[in-house]
């Protein structure tokens, strides 16, 4: 079951779906038929993929926007910057704290994600590209 689906002009006499799913079951492939013919039902065939990447946060952006409403609450992105829950308890990590460790601020900081905090990753849905050839 696709959650969000995007139609859009490709090449000469092309159309492109695109949709996202969090299943890796789910088929990249459309099913379709020409408005003069609804009887032929033809399937296009496509490819996904998904993407990771280490996320930015714009603390004041997020928590006290100039325009709408606040998209997070501060405790929450305090939240994924704190590591202390599982960076002190690492093995190897020499007196009990690991390189990874980081006591959140009072406040949330602003900035690039520390790349060896898994909670700063943001992993995509995949994403389905069937391009409808005419």
């Amino acid at each position: 079951e696709s959650e969000q689906v995007h139609i859009q002009l490709g090449g000469p006499g092309e159309m492109v779906v695109v949709y996202t799913s969090q299943d890796e079951s789910v088929d990249s492939s459309v099913a379709y038929w020409e408005a003069d013919e609804p009887g032929l039902v033809l399937v296009a065939n496509g490819s996904s993929s998904a993407y990771s990447q280490l996320m930015w946060l714009e603390a004041r952006a997020l928590t006290d926007p100039p325009l709408g409403a606040a998209g997070a609450q501060p405790s929450e992105l305090m939240a994924l910057q704190d590591t202390t829950s599982w960076a002190s308890h690492l093995p190897v990590a020499p007196f009990g704290r690991s390189q990874s460790y980081h006591a959140a601020a009072a406040r949330p900081t602003s900035g690039l994600g520390e790349y060896n905090n898994p909670a700063m990753y943001y992993n995509s849905p995949l994403v389905h590209t069937v391009p409808l050839p005419r």
